[in-house]
Protein backbone atom coordinates (compact mmCIF):
# COMPACT_ATOMS: atom_id res chain seq x y z
CA UNK A 1 0.00 0.00 0.00
CA UNK A 2 0.98 3.40 -0.37
CA UNK A 3 0.35 7.25 0.66
CA UNK A 4 0.62 10.27 -1.05
CA UNK A 5 2.88 12.57 1.86
CA UNK A 6 1.67 15.57 2.27
CA UNK A 7 3.02 18.69 4.25
CA UNK A 8 1.56 21.86 4.98
CA UNK A 9 3.48 25.19 5.95
CA UNK A 10 6.28 23.14 5.59
CA UNK A 11 5.38 20.70 8.25
CA UNK A 12 4.93 17.12 7.77
CA UNK A 13 2.14 15.36 9.71
CA UNK A 14 2.72 12.69 11.83
CA UNK A 15 1.40 8.98 11.09
CA UNK A 16 -2.01 9.36 12.25
CA UNK A 17 -2.11 12.39 9.94
CA UNK A 18 -1.73 14.98 12.78
CA UNK A 19 0.10 18.59 12.69
CA UNK A 20 1.24 19.41 15.89
CA UNK A 21 1.93 23.03 14.92
CA UNK A 22 -0.04 24.41 12.50
CA UNK A 23 -0.20 28.08 12.10
CA UNK A 24 -2.27 30.24 9.38
CA UNK A 25 0.10 32.87 7.64
CA UNK A 26 -0.20 36.23 6.86
CA UNK A 27 0.06 36.80 3.00
CA UNK A 28 1.07 39.73 0.87
CA UNK A 29 -0.16 38.75 -2.57
CA UNK A 30 -0.57 35.28 -3.74
CA UNK A 31 -0.83 31.85 -1.64
CA UNK A 32 1.10 29.20 -2.60
CA UNK A 33 0.01 26.03 -3.00
CA UNK A 34 -0.36 24.12 0.34
CA UNK A 35 -0.33 27.39 2.62
CA UNK A 36 -2.78 27.57 4.67
CA UNK A 37 -3.78 31.66 5.17
CA UNK A 38 -5.31 33.90 7.60
CA UNK A 39 -8.22 36.29 5.99
CA UNK A 40 -8.81 39.33 7.57
CA UNK A 41 -12.83 38.98 7.63
CA UNK A 42 -13.89 42.33 8.47
CA UNK A 43 -11.66 43.75 5.33
CA UNK A 44 -11.62 40.59 2.87
CA UNK A 45 -15.03 39.22 3.61
CA UNK A 46 -16.99 42.78 3.31
CA UNK A 47 -15.89 42.59 -0.66
CA UNK A 48 -18.07 39.32 -1.14
CA UNK A 49 -21.60 40.58 -2.04
CA UNK A 50 -24.64 38.59 -3.28
CA UNK A 51 -25.55 40.34 -6.72
CA UNK A 52 -28.22 42.15 -6.87
CA UNK A 53 -31.43 40.31 -8.68
CA UNK A 54 -34.09 43.02 -10.46
CA UNK A 55 -38.03 41.33 -9.12
CA UNK A 56 -41.29 42.75 -9.73
CA UNK A 57 -44.30 41.10 -8.62
CA UNK A 58 -48.32 42.29 -8.25
CA UNK A 59 -49.76 39.87 -5.75
CA UNK A 60 -52.77 39.67 -3.36
CA UNK A 61 -54.57 42.22 -2.28
CA UNK A 62 -57.38 44.07 -1.02
CA UNK A 63 -60.22 41.68 -2.87
CA UNK A 64 -63.44 43.48 -4.00
CA UNK A 65 -66.46 40.81 -4.41
CA UNK A 66 -66.79 37.92 -6.79
CA UNK A 67 -66.95 38.92 -10.12
CA UNK A 68 -70.12 37.51 -12.29
CA UNK A 69 -68.04 38.89 -15.33
CA UNK A 70 -67.30 35.99 -18.25
CA UNK A 71 -63.30 36.41 -19.03
CA UNK A 72 -62.48 36.95 -22.61
CA UNK A 73 -60.20 37.64 -24.82
CA UNK A 74 -59.67 39.91 -27.71
CA UNK A 75 -59.31 43.13 -25.63
CA UNK A 76 -59.65 45.50 -28.29
CA UNK A 77 -58.79 48.36 -26.39
CA UNK A 78 -55.51 47.14 -25.41
CA UNK A 79 -52.09 47.45 -26.67
CA UNK A 80 -51.83 43.66 -25.76
CA UNK A 81 -55.05 42.52 -26.88
CA UNK A 82 -54.67 38.54 -25.86
CA UNK A 83 -52.70 38.73 -22.89
CA UNK A 84 -54.30 37.64 -19.89
CA UNK A 85 -55.37 40.66 -17.28
CA UNK A 86 -54.14 39.32 -14.37
CA UNK A 87 -56.33 41.27 -12.41
CA UNK A 88 -57.07 45.20 -10.66
CA UNK A 89 -54.16 47.14 -9.37
CA UNK A 90 -57.24 49.92 -8.80
CA UNK A 91 -60.78 50.02 -8.80
CA UNK A 92 -62.53 53.67 -9.38
CA UNK A 93 -59.42 54.70 -7.91
CA UNK A 94 -58.93 52.31 -4.84
CA UNK A 95 -56.08 49.80 -4.88
CA UNK A 96 -56.62 46.50 -5.16
CA UNK A 97 -53.73 44.33 -6.12
CA UNK A 98 -50.34 45.08 -4.21
CA UNK A 99 -47.53 46.09 -6.94
CA UNK A 100 -43.77 46.44 -7.28
CA UNK A 101 -40.78 46.25 -9.66
CA UNK A 102 -37.60 47.47 -9.45
CA UNK A 103 -35.83 49.41 -11.93
CA UNK A 104 -36.16 47.85 -15.65
CA UNK A 105 -38.98 46.25 -15.00
CA UNK A 106 -42.36 47.71 -15.35
CA UNK A 107 -46.22 46.72 -14.86
CA UNK A 108 -48.28 47.56 -18.05
CA UNK A 109 -51.77 47.89 -17.83
CA UNK A 110 -55.11 48.66 -19.44
CA UNK A 111 -57.17 51.85 -18.15
CA UNK A 112 -61.07 52.02 -17.81
CA UNK A 113 -62.69 54.50 -16.71
CA UNK A 114 -60.52 57.98 -17.16
CA UNK A 115 -57.54 55.81 -15.51
CA UNK A 116 -59.25 55.20 -12.31
CA UNK A 117 -59.46 51.35 -13.02
CA UNK A 118 -56.55 49.50 -14.07
CA UNK A 119 -55.72 45.75 -14.85
CA UNK A 120 -52.36 45.34 -15.30
CA UNK A 121 -51.53 42.44 -18.26
CA UNK A 122 -48.23 42.45 -19.04
CA UNK A 123 -44.44 43.17 -17.98
CA UNK A 124 -41.64 45.13 -19.96
CA UNK A 125 -38.46 44.75 -19.37
CA UNK A 126 -35.34 46.53 -20.69
CA UNK A 127 -32.41 45.34 -18.61
CA UNK A 128 -30.22 43.29 -20.43
CA UNK A 129 -30.56 39.35 -19.01
CA UNK A 130 -32.27 36.14 -18.42
CA UNK A 131 -35.42 36.30 -16.73
CA UNK A 132 -37.79 33.74 -14.58
CA UNK A 133 -41.30 34.71 -14.98
CA UNK A 134 -43.90 32.97 -12.96
CA UNK A 135 -47.96 33.43 -12.32
CA UNK A 136 -49.47 31.25 -9.57
CA UNK A 137 -53.45 32.23 -10.70
CA UNK A 138 -56.97 31.15 -10.58
CA UNK A 139 -60.12 31.83 -11.97
CA UNK A 140 -63.14 33.44 -10.46
CA UNK A 141 -65.16 31.91 -7.60
CA UNK A 142 -67.96 32.28 -9.65
CA UNK A 143 -66.60 30.49 -12.66
CA UNK A 144 -68.49 27.04 -13.15
CA UNK A 145 -66.98 23.60 -11.77
CA UNK A 146 -64.51 22.98 -14.69
CA UNK A 147 -63.92 26.36 -15.71
CA UNK A 148 -60.77 26.82 -16.96
CA UNK A 149 -58.57 29.68 -19.05
CA UNK A 150 -54.91 28.16 -20.76
CA UNK A 151 -52.32 30.50 -21.01
CA UNK A 152 -48.64 31.05 -21.93
CA UNK A 153 -45.68 33.42 -21.15
CA UNK A 154 -44.95 34.84 -24.65
CA UNK A 155 -43.51 38.21 -25.75
CA UNK A 156 -45.64 40.71 -27.12
CA UNK A 157 -43.79 39.57 -30.66
CA UNK A 158 -44.94 36.12 -29.91
CA UNK A 159 -42.04 34.20 -29.08
CA UNK A 160 -43.48 31.24 -26.51
CA UNK A 161 -41.09 31.20 -23.22
CA UNK A 162 -43.11 28.22 -21.80
CA UNK A 163 -45.47 25.42 -21.69
CA UNK A 164 -49.32 26.02 -22.08
CA UNK A 165 -51.22 25.42 -18.34
CA UNK A 166 -54.68 25.23 -18.12
CA UNK A 167 -55.84 26.78 -14.76
CA UNK A 168 -59.05 26.76 -13.13
CA UNK A 169 -60.61 27.31 -9.93
CA UNK A 170 -58.36 27.39 -6.40
CA UNK A 171 -60.54 24.50 -5.30
CA UNK A 172 -60.13 22.37 -8.94
CA UNK A 173 -57.12 23.50 -10.72
CA UNK A 174 -54.64 25.95 -9.41
CA UNK A 175 -51.43 25.81 -11.38
CA UNK A 176 -48.17 27.55 -11.70
CA UNK A 177 -47.25 28.78 -15.23
CA UNK A 178 -43.58 29.40 -15.92
CA UNK A 179 -41.34 30.62 -18.56
CA UNK A 180 -37.78 31.96 -19.11
CA UNK A 181 -37.19 35.07 -21.47
CA UNK A 182 -33.46 35.80 -22.37
CA UNK A 183 -33.91 39.98 -22.71
CA UNK A 184 -31.11 41.47 -25.26
CA UNK A 185 -32.44 45.43 -24.78
CA UNK A 186 -35.91 45.07 -24.30
CA UNK A 187 -39.05 42.52 -24.09
CA UNK A 188 -42.22 42.92 -23.45
CA UNK A 189 -44.04 39.90 -21.72
CA UNK A 190 -47.63 38.34 -20.63
CA UNK A 191 -49.60 35.27 -19.88
CA UNK A 192 -51.31 35.10 -24.04
CA UNK A 193 -54.62 33.18 -23.45
CA UNK A 194 -55.06 30.14 -25.90
CA UNK A 195 -58.54 28.67 -24.45
CA UNK A 196 -61.45 30.11 -22.01
CA UNK A 197 -64.26 27.80 -20.92
CA UNK A 198 -66.58 29.62 -18.49
CA UNK A 199 -64.16 31.38 -16.62
CA UNK A 200 -65.66 34.40 -14.64
CA UNK A 201 -63.01 37.39 -14.04
CA UNK A 202 -61.18 36.69 -10.42
CA UNK A 203 -62.09 39.58 -8.14
CA UNK A 204 -61.62 37.76 -4.58
CA UNK A 205 -59.49 35.47 -4.54
CA UNK A 206 -57.22 37.87 -4.50
CA UNK A 207 -54.56 35.52 -2.39
CA UNK A 208 -53.74 33.20 -5.11
CA UNK A 209 -52.85 35.76 -7.24
CA UNK A 210 -48.62 36.06 -7.58
CA UNK A 211 -47.46 37.39 -10.88
CA UNK A 212 -43.57 37.09 -10.49
CA UNK A 213 -40.45 38.25 -12.68
CA UNK A 214 -36.84 37.71 -10.97
CA UNK A 215 -33.39 38.40 -13.13
CA UNK A 216 -31.79 35.02 -12.87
Amino acid sequence: MSHLAVSVNDQAPNLQGQLSQLEALDVIGEANGGEVIRVDSLNEMSAIKAPHRSRAYVAGGNPSGASSVNLFVPITSSTYPYFLEIGPLFISGIARLSSSSDSGLTWLYNSYGGGNTRYANGLQITGSGLYRLSADWCVGSLSASGAYVDVQWQTSTGEQLGPIVRIGRSDEKRNSCVGYVNVTTSAVVGLYVHAISNAKYNLDNFNDILIYAEKV
